[in-house]
């Protein structure tokens, strides 16, 4: 009886034994790899190019009935009148019609920004800094009264000048098919716009050149601080990098800019309103990628 317990354990603990010996030697399975999901949270940096349109719109001057408070753009003249002699032409309050200038120039810079997902939903903020060149330039023809009378026409050129546009914006976005990204985009915008004015005349017949100098022209430069709006489009094609494409409006509002001196010494005024519409290509790279 004592005999055939201790063969039954002996039996257990054998088999027991080969059991676990089998078991060391099956492979080891790893364990399933489970994908991460893409996420647009984190910091960014990168470079756009692209194009951008400028206007200059310029207020009217004295667009009413010319009075004594409107500058003297017209120098008096001296004119040889055949038969009769010489007659001196007095100068003239004058106007000048309002108008636009427009050019659309190259731009480029760099970004940055931070972007926050919940759920299918973005938010961030970023800001830029791009080189433009801007330069539109604007010819008016100087109104003055009873015209027929005025042997000499005055035209004032100005020529508006942004060299640099810069924003800072809040994003907000929606998630398109986990990598795509649907936004619109606002906040404050920043350049430094210059104004260059000259003045022109064009002598009629017989008559002798003003014994008095013409306006002088100016150059008035100011820091524009305005808003803007805009949207766009961006894709990330790796879990770094992303590319976008984007339009903005920017106004920076209307501001009063000398063009010069009027023949009398008193400073020429006009009011002057800015707004840009860009368009830009945008290459991102993610730090929270790596």
């Amino acid at each position: 009886m004592k005999l055939s317990r201790r063969l039954a354990v002996a039996g257990a603990v054998l088999a027991g034994t080969v059991v676990a010996a089998q078991a060391a030697d099956m492979p080891l399975k790893a364990p399933p790899i489970v994908a991460v999901p893409f996420s647009w949270t984190g910091a960014y940096v990168g470079v756009n190019v692209g194009a951008v349109r400028g206007n200059a719109n310029y207020d009217p001057i004295c667009p009413g009935a010319i009075t004594a408070a409107c500058p003297v753009l017209i120098p008096p003249t001296l004119q040889n009148i055949p038969g009769i002699g010489l007659l001196v032409i007095p100068g003239a309050f004058s106007g000048l019609p309002g108008g636009g200038a427009r050019d659309t120039s190259f731009m480029g810079g760099v970004q940055a920004g931070y972007n926050w997902q919940v759920n299918q939903i973005v938010l961030g903020v970023e800001g830029d800094i791009d080189g433009t060149h801007i330069h539109a330039s604007l010819t008016r023809g100087v109104i003055p009264p009873f015209a027929l009378l005025f042997p000499v026409a005055v035209k004032a050129t100005s020529t508006d000048t942004m060299d640099w546009i810069a924003s800072a914006r809040a994003r907000a976005g929606v998630v398109v098919a986990e990598r795509g990204l649907l936004y619109v985009t606002g906040g404050a915008a920043f350049t430094n716009a210059k104004v260059n004015t000259s003045f022109s005349e064009t002598f009629g017949g017989f008559v002798i050149p003003p014994f008095i100098p013409p306006p002088t022209g100016a150059s008035s430069s100011q820091g524009l601080v305005g808003w803007t709006v805009g949207g766009g489009a961006e894709w990330a094609f790796s879990k770094a990098w992303s590319v976008a494409a984007e339009y903005r409006h920017n106004d920076f509002g209307g501001h009063n800019y000398l063009l010069g001196t009027d023949v009398a010494g008193n400073p020429i005024m006009d009011r002057v309103k800015f707004t840009t519409d860009q368009v830009t290509l945008r290459l991102n790279w993610r730090f929270a990628a790596h």
